[in-house]
């Protein structure tokens, strides 16, 4: 393979205008062609990033044998199946996050890149984040102790989106598993990956409705085909999730409710120091050299913009056979966890996990 790596992206939405802007600022790698069933979109966003092909059925895209991976920046519902044509073909694949709707599909994808020997990388932007890395550093130095006890939250008020988004079986989740799977898999992350031991959860669906009886709220995210859809994800889950090895995490996540602010971040609790991130600001508090709680904020290093050191990374996986960062055993944990999450709320009692 040459040093530069050929990517097709499939979608032409708004994550995928943050894909190409990275990919258009790395040396190591070149978008070749861009496919979605909204020829226009298609078209434009190829012209503004120099893209050689246009197709508005991404198997065609897959037949190019000028591309060496595809970036899949499509609607949930359809990653399953187009990781595994991708894949089938010969090509390496990024997927934007969810994974999947389901485990069970998570673990089809995985295993049929592993048995294929192609890079299969799920889309998990945050951990390439400055503040991140500096949280992984200070708990791998052992500063927080033993972490007991995590808690995330990613709350909005009114909300307005629109097509797919907003069907369940489309998009399998809300907040939860559109955007606070971000925030859980950093608190995973930096707990190490804990194997859950049972998942207890409860949901609302009160006022999906909001964004429809306030004035002027603004699309907050726009899909390629900006179709209208009825309203059927939830607009709050609220989940505990209890480890293996004692340890335990809350989670509260929803849009449309009534709040004075947006909220968005996660505390960790160790036996040495305690960890306080709002998505811009780390707090720590431990004990100082005169036997006081201090709590103090850090700084993190610039690390540049994340969706550039994200694809860098993906074209090292591809072209050096770099480990990647974002482990597919991990994705499948994660999915199990959401899962268990939804299996809990609908049913109305705890589900443990094998």
């Amino acid at each position: 393979m040459d040093k530069v790596l050929r990517v097709g992206i499939i979608g032409a939405g708004s994550i995928a205008q943050y894909h190409c802007e990275a990919i258009e600022k790395l040396d190591c790698m070149k978008l070749i062609a861009v496919s979605s069933r909204n020829s226009e979109r298609a078209s434009r966003m190829a012209e503004q990033f120099n893209a050689e092909a246009v197709y508005t059925d991404y198997n065609e895209l897959l037949r190019n044998p000028d591309i060496d991976a595809v970036v899949i920046a499509t609607p949930t519902f359809t990653h399953s199946e187009i990781i595994k044509k991708a894949i089938n073909s010969g090509k390496h694949v990024f997927c934007e996050k969810p994974p999947a709707m389901t485990v069970v599909q998570t673990v089809e994808c995985t295993k049929l890149a592993e048995e294929l020997g192609r890079v299969l990388m799920f889309g998990f932007v945050c951990r390439f984040s400055g503040r991140v890395q500096l949280l992984k550093k200070l708990i791998e130095e052992g500063r927080l102790g033993n972490i007991y006890f995590a808690e995330a939250v990613r709350i909005k008020d009114v909300t307005n989106i629109n097509g797919w988004f907003v069907n369940k079986d489309k998009a399998r989740g809300g907040e939860l598993f559109d955007a606070c799977i971000h925030e859980i898999d950093q608190v995973l992350y930096l707990m190490g990956y804990p194997k859950p031991k049972y998942v207890s959860a409860v949901w609302s669906h009160e006022n999906s409705n909001l964004s429809e009886r306030v004035k002027d709220v603004e699309f907050d995210w726009v899909s390629a085909e900006n179709s209208k859809e009825e309203n059927t994800i939830e607009t709050l889950v609220s989940a505990f999730i209890s480890f293996e090895d004692g340890g335990a995490f809350s989670i509260k996540s929803g849009r449309n409710m009534f709040i004075d602010k947006n909220e968005r971040g996660y505390t960790l609790l160790g036996s040495k120091a305690g960890i306080k991130f709002d998505g811009d600001e780390i707090r720590l508090t431990e004990i100082n050299g005169d036997s006081n709680l201090e709590t103090v904020t850090i700084t993190a290093p610039d690390l540049g913009d994340e969706f550039v050191s994200e694809f860098s990374h993906f074209a090292d996986c591809c072209i050096k056979g770099t480990v990647c960062a974002c482990p597919n055993d991990e994705a499948v944990q994660l999915m199990t966890i959401m899962d268990a999450i939804y299996e809990s709320a609908e049913k109305g009692e705890p589900v443990f996990i094998n």
